[in-house]
């Protein structure tokens, strides 16, 4: 009886996930081109399809801290909808963003089950990556931000969304306690890939302008919540 219950729900998630990759080459496709009315249409409904998928998965959702990840990513599609072209609102989709991203880290706290150090100790050279590579993004918008004469405010709200989005990905990282936790595994490679899409973001509108940049910010972004979503999926609870 078990396997027959639980062939539907694993045949409704390929689905809902084959749809999610259709929306999203279709939503990088319009956003190569700069056809801003087709990504206004088809870029809000990104986020709402990896809510579905944990929908279907309903056992997990009725957990706390998937309802976090499910939160977080209600906050993501609003980021998303304040940074298509109808808005073109970039601080409120940084503060949708930065709000996404502390509701990440509380799951990825409560994921952890308070052995956050025993994480960081067992991916301790990918979290010295993520650190440093963190200062350089820092110095680097800083400098180029000073240098342009870009208002103070946006300058420190930066700063703030860059330290958030490391936190996340640090958190993220102590769920690595081993390599055979593949589900966890797929949650800190997705925020590390959200990590690397806002850092083009970042480069992109304050440094220099990076060739294709909205096929690069898109693929790493969607791939990055893609991952995060299935890990939360994909973990035995």
């Amino acid at each position: 009886m078990k396997n027959t219950s639980i062939a539907p729900k694993s045949k409704y998630l390929v689905l809902v996930s084959v749809l999610y990759l259709i929306i999203t080459v279709v939503t990088i496709a319009v956003r190569v081109v700069d056809n801003n009315d087709l990504e206004n249409i088809f870029k809000p409904i990104l986020m709402p399809i990896l809510m579905l998928i944990l929908f279907i998965n309903s056992n997990k959702l009725s957990l706390s801290n998937t309802k976090l990840i499910f939160i977080a990513l209600f906050f993501s599609m609003l980021g998303d909808v304040f940074l298509m072209p109808y808005f073109d609102n970039f601080i409120l989709g940084l503060v949708n963003f930065l709000i996404a991203h502390i509701f990440y880290i509380v799951a990825f706290v409560k994921f952890n089950n308070g052995s956050f150090k025993n994480g960081l100790k067992k991916g301790k050279l990918i979290a010295l990556s993520v650190f440093l590579a963190y200062l350089s993004l820092i110095a680097l918008l800083s400098v180029s931000m000073l240098e342009s004469n870009t208002e103070i405010f946006l300058i420190i709200a930066v700063v703030i969304y860059a330290t958030i989005i490391s936190v996340m990905v640090l958190t993220s990282i102590s769920l690595y306690k081993n390599e055979e936790n593949f589900s966890k595994i797929l949650m800190m490679t997705g925020a590390m890939l959200f990590m690397l899409s806002d850092s083009i973001i970042a480069i992109n509108k304050f440094v220099f302008e990076i060739t294709l940049s909205g096929l690069w910010i898109m693929i790493t972004y969607t791939l990055a919540q893609w991952l995060i979503t299935i890990g939360v999926v994909k973990m035995k609870v």
